[in-house]
């Protein structure tokens, strides 16, 4: 399989469905490792952990800056 696109999401627990932060929602992510841990550390979070989603892992993608800024969407 070739894979062409990367996005990170954070997960603070063991479930990655169901660990992610409650600011977010399961079809955001980021657009890098940097911007998922900075928006992270921003929202006072400091023990999580950072999954690597390729291509159409997340269905309809909406992709986050370190601010929580939307900066694409794909539907």
């Amino acid at each position: 399989m070739n894979k062409t696109r990367t996005y990170y999401q954070p997960c603070i627990g063991d479930d990655i469905s169901t660990g992610l932060p409650m600011e977010m929602f399961s079809f955001q992510a980021f657009s890098s490792e940097y911007d998922c841990r900075c928006w992270m550390h921003r929202n006072g979070y400091s023990h999580f952990r950072i999954v690597e989603y390729h291509d159409d892992d997340i269905e309809n993608v909406t992709i986050l800056d370190a601010k929580g800024d939307t900066i694409e969407i794909n539907e």
